[in-house]
């Protein structure tokens, strides 16, 4: 009897371990990408026409003051083809895959989201629900337009990564991050922007107030092949 006692209390603990890895999270952050500025520091092919709008990178469970869990899929919980067909034309257009207009291709983009970030908030959110929850919260707030309507401009120039996070807290009502990169040559582009959400995925909550790699003041781009597929040749010009 004492054995079976032993092997249910381990069975019991496995299953524990197992299973809290999913749950330890604290809040999500919403990945906002500027495919100008991907496509510049990637190094990788892209699309000849890119979107002039924000596009989802993700939406990330996060630990307050810890390891950003990945890979917490359990057994049999995975985002289904029929939920990807199902938001075809939103993810095409707000999460594409920046490299390929092809939408057999682009799947597995949105199935590594899953699987590496999404799986991560199981507890809370089906696969389904992660879309629809990333492609929600990507439009209660018009980024684009609200740095636009700031005078924080797509045309080329250089802005103060102070005033590009001091803008948006003041027109989402809550603190965000900015990531900045670096293309081959120095350059340094606003590549990102993180905005933080409650447990739930519900409500907008402050992030953390930080310029990652922005020590220049980053370049906001404009379109980079505007008339042409092929990709610049050559420095990019510095403003």
């Amino acid at each position: 009897m004492k054995y079976k006692l032993v092997t249910v209390l381990l069975v019991v603990a496995i299953v524990s371990f197992g299973t809290q890895s999913y749950r330890d999270y604290d809040y999500f952050k919403l990945i906002l990408v500027w495919p100008n500025s991907y496509c510049l520091t990637k190094f990788q092919r892209c699309r000849d026409k890119l979107p002039q709008y924000f596009t989802l990178g993700g939406l990330w469970p996060e630990k307050q003051g810890g390891k950003e869990p990945q890979n917490c899929l359990p057994a049999g919980n995975y985002l289904s083809n029929d939920t990807i067909e199902k938001y075809r034309a939103e993810l095409l257009r707000y999460w594409p895959d920046l490299s390929t207009y092809d939408f057999e291709e682009s799947k597995s983009l949105w199935i590594e989201q899953w699987r590496r970030h999404g799986s991560c908030s199981n507890v809370t959110l089906s696969p389904e629900e992660y879309i629809t929850c990333a492609l929600n919260r990507r439009e209660d707030h018009n980024i684009y337009r609200f740095l636009t309507n700031a005078g924080i401009r797509a045309n080329g120039n250089s802005y103060s990564p102070n005033r590009i996070l001091e803008v948006l807290m003041r027109v989402t009502g809550a603190v965000v991050d900015i990531v900045c990169d670096p293309d081959r040559f120095g350059n340094v582009y606003l590549a990102e922007i993180h905005q933080c959400i409650d447990y739930n995925g519900q409500k907008f909550i402050d992030c953390h107030n930080v310029a990652k790699n922005c020590d220049n003041d980053p370049i906001f781009p404009h379109p980079i092949f505007p008339k042409s597929k092929a990709a610049p040749k050559g420095r990019p010009k510095t403003p």
